[in-house]
């Protein structure tokens, strides 16, 4: 399957009438040459792996789900917010089964192959999150 196909499956298997808006986080690659050899590579991107950074990113991430699963955040607010939190390459938001699928189809050819759904009971927000397991086979 390709990265496509396999993004589209995951959207029908979970968007529903319900659903109002998405939220993926991806693995956070920077740039620069990595320090060590696991997650970097030639091209200048290297994997975040520092708690404080990582944390920041799921905090941010869990005020957008927060924010607009109770109707409290619009979706512009929600894009400003994630513009300005410096997360844009690792959190993804998608207001459209279509957008979501384009959104997980660059996940997944930039390398991340796993996933958990995190969402919400209440509030029609699906939350996403993906990371790059070696022991799963890498879609293409």
């Amino acid at each position: 399957m390709s990265a496509d196909e396999v993004a589209r499956r995951c959207v029908a298997e979970s968007w529903s009438p319900a659903t109002r808006y998405a939220l993926v986080t991806s693995t956070l690659r920077v740039t620069g040459r990595g320090q060590s050899a696991t997650g970097s590579n030639r091209g200048g991107w290297r994997v975040e792996e520092r708690p404080a950074v990582l944390a920041r990113l799921e905090k941010v991430a869990a005020e957008l789900v927060r924010g607009l699963a109770s109707g409290d955040l619009a979706v512009d607010e929600a894009r400003d917010c994630l513009a300005e939190s410096g997360f844009a390459s690792a959190i993804r938001f998608a207001a459209t089964a279509d957008e979501l699928a384009a959104q997980l189809t660059e996940v997944l050819r930039v390398g991340d192959n796993v996933w958990v759904d995190c969402s919400p009971v209440r509030g029609g927000v699906i939350y996403q999150r993906w990371w790059a397991d070696p022991s799963h086979p890498r879609v293409a």
